[in-house]
């Protein structure tokens, strides 16, 4: 047992799933065997106590709201916590300890965030869990909104105390009303979801903020020592890169799960649609069964991962074009996630 999945996880099997740039690596049985590795890892990893202590908080809502809650298996938050490890910046080990704890108490609640627009669809409900960020509790869902309220005060109180948060409070603002708008862009298109105008690359750059990966950056960054200002919007643009590839591995790890939910807002199916490999006839009439067919056998996957590389590429040449040690690993770390996310598929 143990809180920190780089101590935990063998350097080789660790070298593997960081070096490799290909998502279709995923086939290749050295890849494959690490990726089962890292999630036999991942299930004996320690939560963090404050991690823990929301979750047991948690636990009488979720039993509570089974149609949304209810996949939420102990071994998401094991490896919402590994991910969040994996993509930090090279800090102490002190410093690494409270920015994954920030990071996992904030994750939680966009955890929470992303299941009520995803799955619960409820815009009433996200607008009440908003105002309880404000300290503003809903007596309806006073249980759900107690909770939300006293992690985000928490994690407020927090973060101001942090050596680099004057500076760093204007880029930390600006994320919020971009993560807060991811999820009421979902909602939106949940509402609309056959008349969806936007680009699926518009669309990336719109819901990818729900990966919660710029905002973890940046709690990252509180805690980098003697921090060079003028590389802050260099490493933003590192972040926001990743949140994209963040946000691509995710859809190409929930797309048939999405396609039993009736859910086709995801990037698989905008890109499917776009390029007309798949008709909106086809999504509102095919059997299941049909439409994963038309799926795996159309380009979407090339495409989709083709993107990924793109992007890993650009970020990977940003980050050589900046002086900030603390970026050391951050891009590579990228493919571990990507791996975890699409190779834990029947493995949990």
């Amino acid at each position: 047992m143990g809180m920190f999945i780089k101590e935990m996880v063998s350097p080789v099997t660790l070298n593997i799933l960081t070096s490799n740039a290909d998502p279709m690596m995923i086939r290749d049985e050295s890849v494959a065997r690490a990726v089962k590795e890292l999630v036999k890892t991942i299930k004996s990893l320690e939560l963090y106590p404050s991690l823990q202590s929301l979750i047991d908080r948690f636990e009488p809502i979720q039993k509570n709201r089974p149609t949304i809650y209810a996949h939420r298996v102990f071994y998401v938050w094991q490896m919402m916590q590994a991910g969040y490890q994996l993509m930090s910046l090279d800090l102490s080990k002190s410093d690494f300890l409270q920015s994954n704890s920030l990071k996992c108490q904030a994750a939680f609640l966009n955890i929470l965030f992303d299941d009520i627009c995803d799955l619960g669809r409820d815009k009433a409900l996200f607008n009440k869990c908003v105002l309880a960020l404000q300290g503003q509790i809903d007596q309806d869902e006073g249980e759900l909104c107690q909770l939300i309220s006293d992690t985000w005060s928490t994690f407020q109180s927090t973060i101001v105390q942090t050596p680099n948060y004057v500076l760093l409070k204007p880029f930390l603002e600006e994320a919020y009303q971009h993560w807060i708008g991811s999820f009421e862009y979902s909602l939106a298109i949940q509402r609309e979801s056959f008349r969806i105008e936007e680009k699926w690359e518009r669309h990336l750059e719109l819901i990818s903020p729900s990966t919660f990966i710029h905002m973890a950056g940046l709690i990252d960054l509180l805690f980098v020592p003697n921090f060079p200002t003028h590389q802050t919007a260099s490493a933003i643009k590192v972040f926001l890169q990743a949140q994209k590839m963040g946000q691509l591995g995710n859809w190409a790890s929930t797309w048939e799960r999405e396609l039993a939910q009736e859910d086709f807002t995801g990037g698989v199916y905008r890109i499917a649609l776009e390029n007309g490999w798949i008709a909106w006839d086809d999504l509102k009439r095919g059997s299941p069964e049909k439409i994963r067919e038309q799926i795996r056998n159309s380009p979407v996957e090339t495409y989709l991962w083709d993107e990924w590389k793109r992007l890993r590429a650009e970020s990977y040449q940003t980050r050589q074009e900046i002086q900030l040690s603390a970026l050391n690993g951050y891009v590579e770390s990228f493919s571990a996630i990507m791996f975890m996310l699409v190779g834990s598929t029947g493995l949990v």
